[in-house]
């Protein structure tokens, strides 16, 4: 709710089932996606660089939907499961490595079409999300099981997928996003050199790590 901090302490305001607690530390290491931490009040406030990459630095839209298959009936057919098309979607298989008959195919639907499917009713994007999978890999219906879907722009913690910088925004508003506000640190996958996957957090975390670390004691 709340990031506030002085020259010798920085706190942290939490609501955790309808109560509000305080968190007090030497630093604070913030990975909160920046959608999300538009709406956390800060006191004193950032910089007004820091202010204005956190308010403006775009992200992407993603939906992500996992779809059981009774069966992995595409590899009779000399597919592995992954596959890029002329369909709004990119196909990962996230089993195929694993023991069992079932298969667990995901598709990934972003920008326009991923704020699209993402705004469907649950009903209306599951139907979809069926089709477009089963035009794909024709025979899914029949061994269909379910399926689980996430929007990420419309997680309350992320509000958004991943960063992508509009034109402009990486020479721009990007530069230098990544350093402290005071005792407040900053990490994440938008705020590295690999956007968008696991790499780039851990490449962030290791960066803010040295730096709390060779901070002045207090």
């Amino acid at each position: 709710m709340r990031i506030e901090q002085d020259d010798k302490r920085v706190r942290a305001v939490v609501l955790r089932a309808g109560q509000h607690e305080q968190f007090e530390a030497d630093r604070l290491l913030c990975t909160v996606p920046f959608p999300a931490l538009r709406d956390v009040d800060i006191h004193p406030a950032f910089s007004p660089a820091k202010r204005r990459v956190i308010n403006e630095l775009a992200y992407d839209k993603i939906v992500r939907a996992t779809l059981q298959s009774r069966t992995r009936f595409w590899e009779k057919d000399g597919f592995n499961g992954f596959g890029h098309s002329d369909t709004p979607q990119q196909i990962w298989h996230f089993t195929h490595d694993q023991p069992g008959p079932r298969g667990l195919l995901v598709s990934f639907l972003c920008g326009g079409t991923g704020e699209r499917v993402g705004d469907m009713e649950p009903e209306a994007r599951e139907r979809f999300l069926l089709a477009e999978m089963d035009r794909a890999h024709p025979g899914l219906r029949e061994n269909y099981e379910g399926m689980f879907v996430h929007v990420w722009h419309k997680h309350q913690w992320a509000k958004g997928a991943i960063a992508l910088a509009s034109p402009g925004q990486m020479t721009g508003i990007c530069i230098g996003a990544e350093k402290p506000e005071g005792r407040v640190h900053f990490a994440g996958e938008h705020l590295s050199h690999f956007s968008g996957w696991m790499q780039g957090a851990l490449e962030s975390g290791l960066r803010a790590v040295n730096e709390i670390g060779s901070a002045p004691p207090r």
